[in-house]
């Protein structure tokens, strides 16, 4: 089994899914690892699907060890129902975008090689270039953020359209790089996230997953497996959720939610958690580090419809939701600002009330000091010894008369004395000149 490609976790999903036999589905066939390796674990018949048709020529070296067992046919895994022509008793996917054709660097996949910015996995559709040339910066920033989980996603489309045209992965590489912090020594390459988000989208690969999973649940027969390998948390989130959801029969309910229409199942899980590589598998393919493999068991209920929506398949907001988006957000800014302003008033009329509270709070102190003092004061000024000083001092000035407590009986007695008597005022007829007027 030696090639450019090394199959990962296949050891670990050969013994999740054996005995194996009948006719299975490599729905990306690539390199053709998993179909040797399910061959050559007894599978009658391997069903190569693939929509690059250059890996077809790569197996003309060794497709004819196996005859009529090996059937290779072009197209996507999402008509894989379509494309087998006949219930099958396992499907295999093996997600995302391969060693072989990271290391071609004419395929444009790879960040760490100068090529032409393609990332077309196979058909006709437009290159990343092609899309990063004419696709607006909002919707650049969607793809990074929504696609690849990249926080930066506004600074980064910004900067791609201030640098268009693009053509090559290395001026990508470099225009994300300049956007991002130098990574510390172990963190991966600041464009990883990008160029998975960009790769993505130029091929739709959440879109082609969904329907590659109901296409799979179409083409198992009863019994048959269905085996996904994924490589990062948004692959693996949607198939995680694809078997939940088709593995529940629904029912149930309680106060919080509504009793769901029952179901049939059509999938069981054998195993509760995701499959991941062994210590021996990571030694001899370090790529294989964050694979997982999650494995579902078909039953005889009928295929039913999935909603994307729930399977938490990332979706590019429309431009109409990105013009309510915005006038949300400015709507949301001015509300915000409103309170702002609002409650900056209400502190400031609040603050100058407590200043005016507190300015009185200090008159009042004040005001009670003073008059503490000129209660003491009174107090002090109101004992009979100083009104007896007082009177001592100043008796010959008033002109006080003594006496004596028993000497009168009423006070209108005492020979107080009078103040002088005002004189007459002077007869105008008596005065020295008018009478020296007279003739």
């Amino acid at each position: 089994m030696s090639g450019p490609h090394v199959p990962v976790l296949l050891r670990p999903l050969l013994r999740a899914v054996a005995p194996v036999g009948g006719t299975w589905v490599d729905g990306t066939f690539g390199a053709g690892g998993y179909a040797r390796g399910l061959l050559q674990a007894g599978a009658e018949k391997v069903i190569g699907i693939d929509r690059d048709p250059s890996v077809f020529g790569m197996a003309e070296g060794w497709r004819g060890d196996y005859g009529d067992r090996l059937q290779l046919v072009e197209g996507t895994f999402s008509d894989l129902d379509r494309l087998a022509g006949q219930a099958v008793d396992g499907v295999v996917l093996d997600l995302g975008v391969s060693s072989m054709q990271l290391d071609q660097a004419e395929r444009g996949f790879s960040f760490l090689r100068d090529g032409p910015l393609d990332m077309r996995m196979g058909g006709d559709i437009p290159a990343a270039a092609d899309l990063l040339n004419t696709a607006d910066e909002g919707t650049i920033a969607n793809v990074l953020y929504h696609y690849g989980e990249e926080r930066a996603s506004r600074r980064i489309a910004r900067a791609i359209v201030a640098a268009r045209p693009l053509s090559r992965t290395a001026q990508l590489a470099d225009i994300v790089a300049g956007c991002l912090p130098r990574p510390k020594p172990g963190q991966s390459h600041p464009a990883t996230r990008s160029f998975q988000a960009i790769r993505i989208w130029v091929n739709d690969e959440f879109g082609q997953l969904v329907a590659g999973l109901s296409a799979a649940e179409r083409a198992l027969r009863p019994g048959g497996q269905l085996a996904v390998v994924s490589f990062h948390s948004l692959e693996d989130r949607i198939v995680k959720r694809f078997m939940q959801a088709r593995s529940d029969a629904g029912g149930g309910g309680n106060r919080y939610a509504p009793v769901q229409q029952a179901v049939e199942p059509a999938f069981r899980q054998p195993f509760r958690r995701a499959i991941g590589p062994d210590p021996e598998e990571l030694e001899e393919n370090p790529r294989a580090r964050s694979a997982l493999l999650r494995v579902a068991v078909r039953t005889d209920a009928p295929a039913g419809e999935v909603d994307a929506r729930s399977l938490a398949m990332p979706d590019l907001p429309a431009r109409g939701g990105e013009l309510m988006r915005s006038l949300t957000y400015l709507a949301c800014v001015l509300v915000v600002m409103g309170l702002a302003f609002w409650a900056y008033r209400e502190n400031y009329a609040t603050q100058a009330a407590i200043g005016q509270m507190a300015q009185v709070r200090r008159e009042i102190a004040d005001l009670r000091e003073e008059l503490g003092v000129l209660r003491a004061e009174w107090a002090y000024l109101n004992r009979p010894e100083r009104l007896r000083q007082l009177v001592d001092l100043n008796f010959d000035q008033l002109q006080l008369v003594p006496v004596a407590p028993d000497q009168f009986n009423d006070l209108d007695q005492v020979d107080y004395p009078k103040p002088p008597e005002p004189e007459p005022p002077l007869d105008p007829s008596t005065t020295p000149d008018n009478t020296e007027s007279q003739p």
